[in-house]
């Protein structure tokens, strides 16, 4: 890892929660609230065990282990709208994302996201944050019922950005999701975040870059 490294690309990939915006514990907080609402206790780890599902899988498991009777899509729904006015109204973006997202954009860089969470959700946030404008397309896992744990979804948005992986420079922060694309053979830059805390040094060892903010990084494709 070499953090005054800069990188040339054709395209590059960003995760949003927790690398473009600091939203992670918005997730944290629903997932428990979601319990609590219903009178139920949540285990006590049931947000960090939560970081490596889909929302899909996570609403199956609030099935299994805790009983809850309504369907998949319902619990989806209900946890997608628990966080919407937060995305619209309170998130902000990390530290120099805005300027960074847009300064690759005017380099011609192709930028598309990757995330965990629904796609007309992540518009709605990046229009908040001014974001939404400067990017060619969205996955999301829950769209394409794809989990960060395979690349599959980071190969088709290099796919639909009409490049090669070795053309693409993905940012990420959490450490299930790095280590999927690193084992794919990806260049990978990761964004510090109090969410990937117990994991930063393993981060650390596999990217090509960690950053804390935006700016660290305003060098590439210069």
């Amino acid at each position: 890892m070499n953090n005054n490294q800069t990188f040339n690309y054709k395209g590059a990939i960003f995760d949003m929660d927790g690398t473009l915006l600091d939203s992670m514990f918005l997730w944290d907080i629903a997932c428990n609230k979601y319990l609590t609402d219903r009178q139920i206790t949540p285990e006590d780890n049931l947000a960090e065990k939560f970081k490596t599902m889909t929302l899909t899988e996570a609403a199956h498991y609030y099935r299994e282990r805790y009983g809850i009777t309504d369907s998949v899509e319902k619990i989806c729904d209900d946890i997608n709208a628990m966080i919407h006015y937060a995305y619209t109204h309170d998130v902000v973006e990390k530290p120099g994302a805005l300027n960074f997202v847009k300064s690759l954009y005017e380099k011609g860089v192709k930028l598309y996201v990757a995330s965990a969470t629904d796609t007309a959700l992540v518009k709605d946030a990046f229009t908040h944050a001014g974001l939404i404008r400067y990017f060619d397309g969205f996955l999301s896992t829950q769209d394409t019922g794809i989990s960060k744990r395979d690349s599959h979804i980071y190969d088709l948005a290099v796919q639909k950005m009409g490049l090669t992986k070795n053309e693409v420079h993905i940012f990420e922060d959490s450490f299930f999701a790095i280590k999927t694309c690193v084992d794919a053979g990806y260049r990978v830059t990761a964004m510090d975040d109090i969410s990937s805390k117990d994991d930063v040094e393993q981060i650390k060892s596999m990217v090509d870059r960690y950053i804390y903010s935006f700016e660290e990084v305003m060098g590439d494709n210069s």
